[in-house]
């Protein structure tokens, strides 16, 4: 299951992650196929506030049941990013963001470019276990896409690596 909903932040709350995306301090985060993407999990105690209004009335998702969160804000570029490899963050999330057993991603998309090439693809193993991308969906600001974790799913950046753009995204990972 995927859902996507457009204009996920209101207004001022976009405005405020917005200017932390200028104001944070970035480290690497990598795995061992190298540099994943630039981000901070040193987030104000108000993007949780934040996201937990909006994942409560514009996804209508059970806070209640999943109150365990990991928020990071990534910056990636596509001239950086070695990762590029297609992954499920149940358990690809554990070395890379620090937690386990993720039931749930929430990407919401803040800075980059308005194209397919900025966006997410989900993917599905064919007969030969290869992956086939599935669906894409493109780069737009303020586009909020929750989905299940054990999906298969990576970024597009380094396959249209001609024609994307740095973006900076809001990862929420949910857990019990």
């Amino acid at each position: 299951m995927i859902q996507i909903i457009d204009n996920y932040f209101k207004s001022k709350d976009l405005d405020f992650m917005l200017h932390l995306c200028d104001h944070l301090q970035m480290g690497a985060y990598t795995t061992e196929k190298g540099i994943y993407a630039f981000g901070s999990k040193e987030l104000p105690a108000k993007v949780n506030e934040i996201n937990n209004k909006a994942l409560q009335k514009r996804l209508n998702f059970p806070v209640s049941k999943y109150h365990n969160y990991d928020s990071v804000i990534y910056l990636r570029k596509p001239e950086t990013i070695l990762y590029d490899e297609i992954h499920r963050d149940h358990t690809e999330t554990k070395s890379v963001h620090g937690t386990t057993n993720a039931k749930w991603n929430l990407l919401v998309y803040l800075k980059g470019d308005f194209n397919t090439a900025n966006g997410t693809g989900f993917f599905e193993l064919n007969k030969d276990q290869q992956f086939v991308l599935d669906r894409s969906i493109g780069f737009k600001q303020n586009r909020a896409i929750l989905f299940r974790s054990k999906l298969w799913h990576g970024s597009l950046q380094p396959l249209q690596k001609d024609v994307s753009s740095w973006r900076y995204t809001f990862n929420c990972f949910i857990s019990k």
